[in-house]
């Protein structure tokens, strides 16, 4: 990303999808992002924005719900504009609307270090209570 957005920003997409990513997320959408949700945390999953908080959220105090509905419209507004025109050109036949399979989602990966912790806390479980039937 450009500037300083790093400091600001994680954006993780698809292998592949750098560029497409870049499309979307402009500057002048990370500047509205920066500006309307500073202290709110906001992540874009398909069609859907989340915005989450260190702190619980207030819906019945006014100038919170105003933030949160001004985050809505500026930051959802611009995003929206900025998807309506995509187009995957990893598909074919090139199409609006379309993303490929393979820029759909992030993969996960396999965590081979939670199995080995898991299958190691369990030998030692067993070793524990086999010493104590002794």
């Amino acid at each position: 990303m450009e500037g300083d957005f790093n400091s600001f920003f994680d954006l993780y997409v698809p292998k592949n999808y750098e560029r497409d990513a870049l499309y979307i997320f402009t500057p002048d959408l990370m500047q509205i992002f920066i500006k309307h949700s500073g202290s709110y945390d906001a992540e874009i999953v398909d069609d859907k924005l989340y915005i989450y908080s260190d702190t619980k959220f207030n819906l019945t105090n006014p100038i919170e719900l105003e933030e949160i509905f001004n985050i809505i419209d500026t930051v959802g507004t611009k995003t929206l504009s900025r998807t309506d025109k995509y187009i995957d050109e990893k598909v074919d036949p090139r199409s609006v609307d379309i993303v490929g399979i393979q820029g759909s989602r992030l993969k996960r990966s396999f965590q081979w270090i939670t199995i080995i912790i898991v299958i190691l806390y369990l030998l030692l479980l067993i070793s524990i209570d086999i010493n104590n039937k002794r």
